[in-house]
């Protein structure tokens, strides 16, 4: 079963809230507990959208993206949070062809 989580797995702490996500320390640790309506609720409380955040590749380099997954951090804008020398144009960025 699918957990809806606003998770980008780039936490950062501010008196006990993510910076990113925006959920409390209590709400990290409740996360698995709570109901999908409960998770969607809190997601909508704090004016979140599921498909907008995403999760940084692991152990992928700019070069190693998809064109799917270089659109998709870029749409975010996350591409920029997770690859500062990104240009933004697939082809430039990722010259390896997919």
């Amino acid at each position: 079963m699918k957990i809806s989580s606003p998770c980008t797995g780039f936490c950062r702490f501010e008196n006990d809230v993510c910076t990113v996500c925006r959920r409390t320390k209590e709400h990290l640790l409740n996360w698995p507990r709570y109901t999908e309506e409960e998770r969607l609720q809190i997601m909508s409380d704090l004016g979140m959208k599921e498909n907008v955040w995403v999760k940084k590749p692991k152990n992928k380099k700019l070069t190693d993206l998809t064109e799917q997954e270089f659109e998709t951090l870029k749409k975010s804008g996350f591409l920029w949070e997770f690859f500062p020398e990104a240009t933004g144009n697939y082809k430039e960025d990722c010259f390896i062809n997919n």
